[in-house]
């Protein structure tokens, strides 16, 4: 199977098919990873590689571990072929041109990071959860149930902010105290009358 030409660099060079598999990675991993995508992306890729694998194929195990679709693998194994023989088939001739370090590469993480910036910015609903955390309603759930609603407020509000999540459990713990008090005063009345 020889290389297939898809693209080109800005330098002029083609781009491969093995190259595009790549830039989809590097787009998957800039939505996964905020902090670092290509550092990680690179890391995957060498681990991959401590099995005497080489670069292509470690980009193509990866790529279809992170559930991208390799239309011409998926041909060949709907043939009838193994998938080692598949991604074998597929990888001969290939030679992955990009890097981590590439301009394109970053120019992709870029991307990903405006569209991410965007989506943010003007999606109201993820913008109020990185503004403004769980809501003070939260403290009505002891207010009716005491501890056991503390308790609730607690585990649910938890991982949004933890403060406030204690507040919650001490506010339920105040609630049943109070509740204790009031009723042993009202039994201890009641009791008095007879």
């Amino acid at each position: 199977m020889r290389e297939i030409r898809i693209g080109r660099y800005a330098g002029g060079e083609s781009i491969s098919r093995i190259d595009e598999i790549y830039k989809q990675l590097v787009r998957i991993y800039a939505y996964d990873y905020l902090d670092k995508p290509l550092f990680r992306l690179g890391l995957d890729i060498k681990a991959l590689q401590t099995d005497g694998k080489s670069r292509e194929r470690a980009v193509v195990e990866l790529a279809l571990k992170r559930g991208l679709k390799i239309v011409e693998i998926n041909k060949m194994m709907n043939e009838g072929k193994s998938e080692e023989e598949a991604i074998k088939e597929f990888l001969k001739g290939m030679k992955l041109h990009l890097t981590e370090d590439d301009t394109i590469t970053k120019s992709i993480v870029v991307d990903v990071s405006r569209e991410i910036f965007r989506e943010k910015l003007y999606n109201p609903s993820k913008l109020r959860t990185t503004k403004g955390g769980p809501t003070k309603l939260w403290y009505l759930v002891p207010l009716f149930f005491g501890i056991f609603g503390g308790i609730i407020g607690y585990v649910a509000v938890k991982d949004e902010d933890i403060e406030m999540a204690k507040n919650i459990l001490f506010f339920g713990c105040i609630i049943f105290f109070v509740n204790l008090l009031f009723l042993w005063l009202y039994w201890s009345w009641i009791f008095s009358q007879f």
